[in-house]
């Protein structure tokens, strides 16, 4: 995972992807907290898993694994 700030168009699915060397995550909220919104399973190095963003907003996600580390922004324009 490389977090950061990703533009996409609603309707397009973003691939997270492990490609560290430990486990990692992508939870949705604002570091550290999780909104419950969505969460991916722990990622092994080397695995991914995709989610699909229909709707327009802001939408901030961290790894619960590394709090305070890796907070990313995926803003989906309409």
């Amino acid at each position: 995972m490389n977090p950061g700030t990703l533009v996409i168009k609603a309707g397009d699915t973003v691939k997270f992807t492990n490609g560290g060397f430990m486990a990692h995550d992508a939870t949705s909220g604002t570091d550290p907290v999780a909104d419950g919104a969505w969460a991916s399973p722990t990622l092994q190095p080397g695995e991914s898993w995709s989610r699909t963003f229909n709707t327009p907003g802001t939408y901030n996600y961290f790894c619960s694994l590394h709090p305070y580390l890796m907070p990313g922004t995926i803003i989906v324009e309409g």
